[in-house]
């Protein structure tokens, strides 16, 4: 068989037309809703005969069995692979991630909404900024996570779901605290244009498994940076604020090891937990006395506050966390009663191997 247009070769074949073909594909799930709504409606053996005399007259051709396992024998089996290969492709491409566009100008109900908001400014940040943070290149890379797929639903657009994540990390909501703000907080509506939905724009599970997919590629130290660098260029939101936010959310952390600065941070506050604990007395007094407030926060990076990305920073960060390390080494070395010692050396024991570990990686990185 000569290669032909799909139209052309169900004209010569004859066993199905093209609006079937196109109907399968396009409108498979509603055709068998239908079928079972009037299979309902009806008993007996003549039930399926009925139902293909009416969905005949509906034009689509009727088969014995599912439409769609019979076309895909018959582009695979008579000769018309190219057919078969370009409908793949075509349900492919209609699986693949779309871009995003909301609406660049205000409309009058933003307008009040943002004049309202007082406190929370980065939504109104994102909501004048999100066009350029996920200008058409950006929005490549993140579609780029999704591999094409011939089966399943089109996913949720990526932009969406990355602002989504943004201000998850931002304000410290739970996945399914998301899913209730975008459906009843007008500022996370606003952002995500979706103003008076009756559905959430996207299911927690989505939410879930964009994250993960973005993590696993590398791509959410990407988004951060994105972020704050837009914010630092449009100095109308506080850059160094929200770098703190962002890097010190527990929110990345599902998907990787926690920071070495964190884990530091944690053990050495644990070590004058344990010590206070011991002797009846309040973390931040024991923290004072041993001169280590530094490490008292939930924090101990966005405490810091640096660029990362600046090697010099980064290396003022570390000596700074040895210099903590070995204060709090030499107090409990000062530690007059042998039981605070016990059960504060173990713990330390393992900041100074988190801290050896940080060691080697920065010098790797010089």
């Amino acid at each position: 068989m000569s290669r032909s247009s799909p139209s052309v070769v169900c004209a010569k074949t004859q066993p199905f037309s093209l609006k079937a073909m196109r109907h399968v594909f396009s409108d498979g799930n509603a055709r068998s809703s239908r079928k079972r709504s009037f299979l309902s409606r009806r008993s007996g053996r003549q039930s399926e005969s009925a139902w293909r005399t009416e969905n005949h007259q509906m034009g689509t051709r009727s088969v014995s069995v599912k439409p769609s396992k019979t076309i895909w024998q018959f582009l695979r089996f008579n000769g018309s692979s190219h057919v078969y290969q370009t409908f793949r492709r075509a349900k492919e491409h209609c699986m693949r991630p779309s871009s995003w566009h909301p609406p660049v100008e205000l409309s009058c109900v933003e307008q009040i909404i943002i004049k309202r908001i007082k406190r929370a400014t980065l939504f109104v940040f994102l909501r004048h900024h999100r066009h350029e943070l996920f200008d058409e290149a950006f929005q490549e890379e993140l579609i780029t996570l999704y591999t094409a797929s011939a089966y399943g639903r089109p996913p949720t657009s990526p932009a969406q779901l990355a602002l989504a994540t943004v201000i998850q990390a931002y304000t410290g909501v739970s996945d399914d605290e998301v899913i209730e703000a975008t459906l009843m907080d007008r500022r996370w509506q606003l952002v995500l244009d979706c103003l008076d939905a009756e559905e959430p724009p996207f299911s927690k599970g989505t939410l879930v498994a964009f994250r993960k997919r973005l993590i696993d590629q590398q791509m959410d130290r990407r988004l951060i940076e994105r972020t704050i660098e837009l914010a630092s260029q449009s100095q109308t939101f506080g850059s160094r604020m929200l770098r703190a936010a962002l890097d010190s959310s527990p929110l990345w952390g599902a998907g990787r090891v926690e920071d070495t600065y964190n884990l530091v941070g944690h053990a050495l506050k644990k070590v004058m937990r344990v010590v206070a604990d011991q002797q009846g007395r309040e973390l931040a007094e024991v923290a004072s006395e041993a001169g280590a407030e530094l490490v008292c926060g939930s924090s101990l990076k966005a405490t810091l506050d640096r660029d990362w990305d600046q090697q010099l920073q980064k290396d003022e960060a570390l000596a700074l966390v040895l210099q903590v390390l070995h204060t709090v080494d030499a107090w409990v070395q000062r530690l007059t009663d042998p039981e605070d010692k016990i059960v504060a050396e173990p713990v330390l024991a393992i900041a100074k191997q988190v801290q050896g570990r940080m060691y080697r990686s920065a010098k790797r990185e010089r």
